[in-house]
Formats: C-alpha cells, structure tokens, sequence
C-alpha cells in the first residue's frame, strides 16, 4: 500500500535550497497549486540544515500570484527549528486556496533549507 502512495506522489518544489541570512531569501515564490488537479492532504516539508540561529516558518496562502489577501494556512505553522532535522505541516488540499509559498521568518541566520509539497493527483 505505501508504494503505491509513494509511487503517485508529486513532488512541488516550494524553496529550492538555499543559505539564507534573512527573511527574504528564506521565502519561496507563490506557486499555483492547481496546476495539477490534487485531492487528499499536502504534506509540506521543510528541510533544515545547518542552523547558526533559528527560523520560523509557515505556509500562507492567497488569492493570486502576487499574494493578495494571503494569510497563514490553518495547520501550516512548522515545528521549532532544529539543525538537520526537517519539519513538517500536513494540510488537507480544499483547506487551502490556489495559491502557496512558505514564508520564512530568519530570526537570526543563517540557515540552509529548502521546502517541498507532496501530494496526490486526482484520479479521474
């Protein structure tokens, strides 16, 4: 059962890795979350490396690409941020409009990371 869960996975890259000292650079770009019918829950993953001091970060959704209306996606804040240790938000799909990016808080930086969505096609 899992392989075949893995096997329709999708991946969307959300923040390609990067060493970022603040929080701009911590912040992905707005990515359009119906370019792929998905159905079932987003896992979002963000991957943490080396850490001098801490980041926040959490998924926000909006209206458009341009981040119109955006707001923190219920259930998408990320754990404390721990050294080489990933954290992870699992957010039902229909709980979320179009639109995503993880925002990324750099309290003190820097930090490698990078962030991913998994989900599922809609089977038709």
């Amino acid at each position: 059962m899992l392989n075949n869960e893995a096997s329709a996975a999708i991946a969307i890259n959300l923040l390609a890795p990067i060493s970022a000292a603040n929080t701009a650079a911590a912040t992905g770009a707005w990515t359009d979350l119906n370019l792929v019918p998905l159905e079932g829950y987003v896992l979002f993953l963000l991957n943490i490396g080396a850490l001098t001091g801490s980041i926040a970060a959490v998924i926000q959704d909006a209206d458009d690409n341009v981040g119109t209306n955006l707001a923190t996606v219920s259930n998408g804040t990320f754990g404390a941020s721990v050294a080489n240790t990933p954290q992870k938000a699992v957010v039902l799909r229909t709980a979320m409009r179009r639109w995503v990016r993880v925002l990324g808080t750099v309290v003190t930086g820097p930090v490698v990371l990078s962030a991913t969505a998994l989900c599922r096609a809609k089977s038709f």
